[in-house]
């Protein structure tokens, strides 16, 4: 079981997080053979490279061993305790290496497909990063504050597509001007999800009902 699947640029495989959301792990399918991988635990909402060397995703240190996924079940899975939730680091694993290394605290990964830059937020202080791989210490550059829960970038890397509960905001990247707004209707009640077309022209934009 997984959600939040991402493909790789070659179309061969699918990069997914493993599990349920209060439990999963980064785990890429072969879709030619139908073999998966399990690269790392714990994880989620992975995010390919546009060279297909990276997998960038989120972890919150709630460590999950290889067999507790392979269990868990949305039948019998029941939380024992409430465990104190971490604050959410992005985290990439080189899939030439298979090195697991720690980039920063924040969420949200995404790639520029102009410059390879690692996107993501910072949910102290609500800013859109962005920072490069090498060096390794390379530090990041805001990009966008303050900002929504997850903002998203387009694929030339020119605008955002920021939102507030009801409104979307584009936003013209330099000069941090709005160039289109909108405004959702009253439902669906929760945060908005969007995402780019590959050409950068078009958004989806999608909804849930968190109640419901």
């Amino acid at each position: 079981m997984g959600y939040d699947p991402a493909w790789s640029p070659d179309g061969k495989h699918l990069a997914y997080s493993h599990g349920l959301i209060p439990a999963s792990g980064v785990a890429v399918l072969d879709v030619e053979s139908g073999h998966t991988e399990l690269l790392t635990t714990s994880g989620r909402d992975p995010e390919w490279s546009p060279d297909g060397r990276y997998i960038a995703f989120v972890r919150n240190r709630r460590l999950w061993s290889a067999g507790s996924l392979a269990t868990l079940s949305t039948r019998t899975y029941r939380p024992r305790v409430r465990v104190p939730r971490h604050a959410d680091e992005v985290w990439i694993v080189d899939m030439e290496t298979h090195e697991v290394r720690r980039i920063c605290e924040g969420t949200h990964p995404q790639w520029g497909r102009r410059s390879g830059r690692l996107y993501y937020t910072s949910r102290q202080n609500n800013t859109l990063y962005s920072v490069s791989l090498t060096p390794k210490d390379a530090r990041p550059v805001e990009v966008l504050s303050p900002c929504g829960p997850s903002p998203v970038i387009s694929p030339d890397e020119r605008y955002i597509a920021d939102h507030t509960f009801r409104e979307l905001r584009i936003i013209d990247a330099d000069s941090k001007e709005v160039v289109a707004t909108w405004i959702a209707p009253p439902s669906p009640l929760g945060n908005l999800g969007v995402s780019w077309s590959p050409d950068g022209r078009e958004l989806s934009i999608g909804g849930s009902n968190p109640s419901e």
